[in-house]
């Protein structure tokens, strides 16, 4: 066998290896903002080989089809720029010769709003002075909400986003009207989800949002 084939027979083996051996993690913080409200991300991302930081040869990030840094030395780097939009991050790494890429996306939510008035129809401002929630993808999960008699449940979400079904923790479902649209200046249309009666009594139930 010449001495290329025994190269090049190596070299397909070196690369075989190392594309083994080689990894890259990226990774965003935080993962989710309130959309519209200008966030800084700090990025941060470990090129390994065979488990062990390996400092890379070649590295870019960039924010969308924009580069922020090639420094190869970094490990981490802030987007000072923010951003107020789901935006997605990406990473290629040369590591022992071998390219490798990531990415990583930041979703951007309008907030839900939830909680109790006596109106049987709300307006914006009467949505907006309801209990900001935290930004999150969907509205499901559990939430404590206080309620004084005769106030309306009031469960307000992005346009995006819907309600199945609401019950209280350990107890009865609620009973909703169908929702309503309530247009919100700055954040767009709302889904607005009402109980069908008022509250007879004060109330701080748990509630679990289908």
């Amino acid at each position: 066998m010449s001495q290329y084939a025994v190269t090049k027979a190596l070299n397909e083996i070196n690369d075989v290896l190392f594309s083994q051996y080689t990894a890259l993690t990226f990774s965003r913080t935080p993962s989710v903002i309130e959309r519209g409200v200008n966030t800084k991300v700090t990025l941060t991302w470990n090129p390994t080989f065979n488990g062990a930081y390996e400092k890379p040869s070649a590295l870019t990030v960039k924010k969308g089809g924009t580069t922020l840094t090639t420094d190869t030395s970094l490990k981490t780097i802030q987007d000072t720029a923010g951003i107020t939009e789901t935006t997605t991050y990406s990473i290629e790494a040369t590591i022992k010769g071998i390219k490798k890429t990531a990415s990583a996306t930041v979703n951007a939510y309008y907030p839900m709003y939830f909680g109790g008035s006596a109106s049987e129809e709300i307006t914006s401002e009467e949505l907006l002075a309801l209990t900001k929630q935290s930004i999150k993808s969907s509205p499901a999960g559990q939430v404590t909400i206080p309620l004084t008699t005769g106030q309306y449940l009031w469960l307000c979400v992005p346009e995006g986003m819907s309600i199945n079904g609401v019950g209280i923790l350990n107890s009865s479902p609620v009973g909703l009207i169908a929702p309503v649209t309530v247009s919100v200046p700055n954040k767009g249309n709302y889904r607005c989800y009402r109980s069908d009666s008022a509250m007879i009594r004060d109330t701080n139930d748990t509630y679990i949002i289908n």
